[in-house]
């Protein structure tokens, strides 16, 4: 399923020039980022863009997240962001999905970890948990497409970085699944945030309290309430690359 362009110059225009501030900048440059530009060059504020407008923008904006980025299914309808106080029964669920992942994989190098905020102990969330599986090749998919169908998801969109898995739309968002390179820089940052905030709990408390703040303004759109975290989320991997060079220290 390719992307097809925007009916409108102006938009293309802005979302090039906010492309080449990415590059140029790192990413640090992210959706709100884009967001603003849009909503300047068509004179409102970005409260005024409607929730449709944000979700042409955020799709056509995809490409310069993910490089190599292609839609394989419709996006699931739109859910309202809901954060959850951490419920220890996200760990059972992961352990229900990596085993049934591994009945059906024909690998024989591979690892499933559970990532995002869903495996951080006291940390509140979406009750949606985030699997990770890391192989030696995700672009190839034959060796693990069959395993994840098993464990309950659809392939939604592929990049060069890795493939994301969600349970189908007639279904609750319970989890996710990221496909990705052993050893590839997606996996180790997924990795050490969970890792650093485990060991460091007032950071972890400071992610709870934007992470509310984010869903109390971006409530209706899951990818803005993702990007507000943005920075945050930056600045902690940052550390938590000088946290395990020094061991573990700091």
């Amino acid at each position: 399923m390719s992307l097809e362009a925007p009916s409108d110059p102006e938009l293309t225009r802005v979302i090039s020039s906010w492309g080449e501030r990415r590059l140029a900048e790192g990413k640090q440059v992210g959706l709100h980022e884009l967001y603003t530009a849009v909503a300047f060059s068509r004179a409102r504020t970005v409260t005024d863009l409607s929730l449709a407008e944000r979700a042409e923008i955020t799709e056509l904006a995809q490409p310069y997240f993910w490089p190599g980025y292609e839609r394989v299914r419709p996006a699931r309808p739109n859910e309202r962001v809901e954060i959850h106080e951490y419920d220890p029964e996200w760990v059972p669920l992961f352990h229900q999905i990596r085993d049934a992942l591994k009945e059906k994989l024909t690998l024989t190098n591979y690892a499933i970890e559970q990532i995002g905020s869903t495996s951080i102990p006291g940390l509140c969330a979406k009750p949606t948990v985030d699997v990770m599986l890391c192989v030696e090749n995700s672009h190839d998919e034959q060796g693990y497409l069959e395993a994840a169908s098993f464990a309950g998801f659809e392939l939604v969109t592929r990049d060069d970085q890795h493939r994301f898995f969600t349970t189908p739309a007639s279904e609750p968002r319970y989890a996710q699944l990221h496909v990705c390179d052993l050893g590839s820089q997606f996996a180790v940052e997924h990795l050490l945030f969970r890792d650093y905030l485990i060991a460091h709990p007032q950071t972890r408390d400071a992610y709870a309290e934007l992470k509310r703040a984010a869903a109390t303004e971006w409530g209706d759109d899951r990818i803005a309430y993702t990007y507000a975290k943005n920075s945050f989320i930056l600045e902690t991997i940052e550390k938590a690359h000088l946290w395990n060079r020094l061991g573990g220290d700091l």
